[in-house]
């Protein structure tokens, strides 16, 4: 089943992994995830790289530049894009290999567990440091 999410311009996005769409990522980026989902990229180029492939057909249809989609997705759209992403990669595996299914979404799932965990000792850390600002 198709996500949609909404970018920062209001235009809703339709999410839907296929073998077509997985194929295309495999080929503009090297990335298998049709035969090693675990290849996902963490870092936020990669995956924003798998959203504009996994997208291309909505961006050329707007008309959109690289630039032009880039803008649309700031920090609260690319948090749920990036969601959406996993849950439709999960769900393309849920029939065919429900154990490579269940480990992308515990695997995603403890990725967001760390995630959390690193921002509560950092806001720890930072409530404990002062700052003398004298001017």
């Amino acid at each position: 089943m198709a996500k949609i999410f909404k970018d920062s311009k209001g235009q809703s996005w339709r999410l839907a992994l296929n073998v077509g769409s997985l194929r295309s990522i495999k080929d503009q980026l090297g990335i298998d995830l049709l035969n090693q989902p675990g290849d996902m990229p963490t870092e936020l180029s990669g995956i924003v790289d798998c959203l504009w492939v996994a997208l291309f057909d909505q961006i050329q249809a707007r008309e959109m530049t690289e630039k032009d989609f880039a803008q649309c997705l700031d920090g609260d759209v690319l948090a749920v894009a990036v969601d959406d992403f996993m849950a439709e990669l999960a769900a393309f595996f849920l029939k065919i290999q429900p154990s490579k299914s269940m480990a992308i979404k515990g695997i995603w799932e403890k990725t967001k567990d760390l995630e959390k965990m690193q921002q509560e000792a950092v806001t720890a850390m930072l409530g404990s440091v002062s700052i003398d600002l004298q001017e």
